[in-house]
């Protein structure tokens, strides 16, 4: 009985843990969101990044955008990469942005269409915009 009555224990407070861990980037990515809005970089970046290494796209694609403003692109380019690979539209277009100009990243013409295509795919229209922009220039049409 004493046996059974400490693996139920055990088991709820493992499910609490789970709960409690997957909840965790999510509630440091809306202080972070909240504290940028503010105005107050350095709490955004501080809230944002341990969400951001937990895997959470929303925190790597803002922590990104606010590095990348603030002249880091290739932690930037790093960032928007980990959340492209998650399938996140903001993470291609970022990742996008950067391969097209070349900032914090080699440049790379074909991988930036590659990425503004996933973005637009996902219902990016910042992404769709460039994506037609891309392809006006290589047909040589004016903008």
């Amino acid at each position: 009985m004493r046996r059974a009555v400490g693996a139920t224990w055990l088991s709820a407070a493992m499910c609490c843990a789970a709960a409690w861990a997957a909840a965790a980037p999510a509630d440091d990515h809306q202080r972070g969101v909240a504290a940028y809005r503010r105005g107050d970089v350095v709490a955004a970046m501080a809230a944002l990044r341990p969400a951001a290494q937990a895997g959470h796209a929303p925190s790597q694609v803002l922590l990104a955008f606010i590095l990348d403003r603030g002249d880091y692109p290739d932690e930037a380019a790093r960032l928007y990469r980990q959340a492209s690979e998650q399938g996140d539209a903001e993470g291609h277009a970022g990742l996008a942005n950067l391969l097209q100009t070349g900032r914090g990243i080699a440049k790379d013409e074909k991988a930036a269409r590659e990425h503004f295509s996933k973005a637009a795919a996902l219902g990016h229209a910042g992404a769709a915009q460039a994506l037609r922009q891309l392809e006006r220039a290589a047909s040589g049409a004016r903008p």
